[in-house]
């Protein structure tokens, strides 16, 4: 089979930034098929003080073509997990050649409610957090813990599905304490990240709860102004709760205010995880053999 190289794509449009890159809508010559391309600067992966010395980097930014290429071969590639297709380097850039979703992503689905004064329904949250949990489960039965869970990292595909992404500090296996730096968006962040500790698939729960949070109020539970104050925020487990008396009753009789509550809740072992958010009352009408029938 003759060498992927770039020159085998025409590069169509900008589609977004990513932890470690941008990503590119990019058409295949020879077969006219449409991709996402991630283009990452290879000067990106050099340490500035030792530039041609040390890639400190290295290992984040290729952690995405690994867990893909892990998901492909342990599992008949997830319906919840973006496809991967190629990765190859260039002179300056190397690239990873994954699914395109002409969706978008969750974050821009948000804005737009948002801009429109609109809020998204409470069944098509409960659909969202459902297609979440079937795709944290993929991830986790893999061994993978995604550590940088938000609405920009979730994309809609043609079928109307939600796909993961970006996987540039996700890791594979146990996480040793000397390799835990802090590290994701502020926001999404569990309070055992932020203090150093050892983690486990537990922190893409608590970034659930705070994707939750947010489809319901149009912010994350823990905004602030400052990184530090929402690091404060996190630790004190200050969450800017709406008003109960303010809120449709259809939320609050839905139970998922207590949902959001027991997936935030800052100790790991008992936070809500696959089995027992799935059993909430607020996931009680969810048939999850046919979840991929309805489209978010």
């Amino acid at each position: 089979m003759p060498k992927i190289k770039i020159s085998d794509f025409e590069i169509i449009k900008p589609i977004s930034r990513g932890a470690y890159g941008r990503v590119y809508l990019a058409r295949k010559k020879s077969t006219k098929d449409i991709y996402a391309i991630k283009v990452i600067k290879k000067q990106y992966l050099y340490n500035h003080k030792n530039v041609g010395k040390t890639l400190t980097n290295e290992p984040d930014l290729l952690a995405e073509r690994t867990i893909m290429k892990v998901l492909m071969e342990n599992n008949e590639q997830s319906p919840f997990i973006v496809n991967f297709y190629y990765s190859f380097a260039g002179k300056r850039y190397l690239y990873i050649v994954m699914e395109y979703c002409p969706g978008g992503s969750l974050d821009c689905l948000l804005a737009e409610k948002l801009e429109n004064g609109e809020a998204f329904d409470i069944d098509v949250v409960r659909h969202i957090a459902a297609e979440s949990i079937l795709a944290l489960s993929d991830l986790h039965h893999n061994k993978i813990v995604h550590r940088d869970l938000k609405p920009d990292n979730m994309l809609i595909d043609k079928c109307g599905h939600l796909k993961l992404t970006d996987f540039g500090l996700s890791e594979i296996d146990e996480i040793e304490e000397s390799e835990i730096q802090v590290r994701g968006t502020p926001d999404y962040l569990a309070p055992e990240l932020l203090l150093g500790m050892p983690h486990t698939e537990a922190v893409d729960y608590w970034s659930l709860g705070c994707i939750v949070f947010e489809l319901l109020f149009g912010c994350p539970p823990f905004n602030d102004d400052t990184p530090e104050y929402i690091f404060d925020n996190i630790l004190s487990r200050r969450i800017n709760w709406v008003d109960e008396r303010l809120l449709p009753p259809e939320i609050v009789a839905s139970g998922v205010l207590n949902f959001v509550d027991r997936l935030l809740d800052p100790n790991p072992e008992t936070r809500l995880n696959e089995v027992t958010a799935k059993e909430h009352p607020f996931m009680s009408g969810v048939d999850w053999d046919k979840v991929l029938k309805e489209p978010v």
